[in-house]
């Protein structure tokens, strides 16, 4: 079993049912997109990530998955520097 934190946002650790609470609530819950899909995918978070760890040759047993990750976005891109949601943000040493 991999060591891993779930979060939403900026990190705050959440379990998994906290996660597709948080999805339900906003637009893009919608059928219309991949979000859902992509959480469902991440149920077996185990067996994700040793899929991943494998396939990247990542070192280490520690992750912190964050859904909706706000990243900053490039100040000339005419966006007010609003942040980029990223689907999902995996972070390990």
């Amino acid at each position: 079993m991999e060591n891993f934190e779930l979060g939403w946002g900026r990190p705050e650790k959440k379990d998994y049912d906290d996660i597709l609470d948080m999805f339900s609530s906003t637009h893009i819950s919608s059928n219309l997109t991949s979000s859902i899909p992509l959480a469902q995918y991440w149920k077996d978070t185990d067996k994700r990530l040793k899929f991943y760890k494998e396939q990247l040759e990542i070192i280490g047993n520690s992750f912190k998955l964050f859904f909706e990750y706000p990243t900053a976005s490039y100040k000339g891109s005419g966006r007010g520097n609003k942040a980029s949601m990223t689907d999902l943000m995996i972070i390990s040493d």
